[in-house]
């Protein structure tokens, strides 16, 4: 990090999920990653929820259990 990723919105990475129906944006600089609502037939994305994760921490890669039911990350600035 070279010290103002966290001034602002600064999204690393678009992690699709093993179903293809969502896609997860990890935010370092709003420390949240962004879950999206993925609408093939209408070619566009809907953002579904929001997760936070601590003050600081700089959410970062995301990868995505062999059967699709759980999520890890790691984070970039907290690690």
């Amino acid at each position: 990090a070279q010290g103002n990723e966290q001034e602002q919105a600064h999204p690393h990475s678009c992690f699709p999920d093993p179903s293809g129906k969502w896609a997860l944006v990890s935010d370092l600089g709003q420390d949240k990653v962004y879950v999206y609502a993925v609408e093939t037939a209408k070619a566009r994305i809907r953002e579904h929820a929001t997760v936070p994760t601590a003050p600081g921490a700089g959410p970062r890669h995301l990868c995505f259990h062999p059967k699709g039911r759980w999520v890890y990350g790691i984070n970039e600035l907290d690690c």
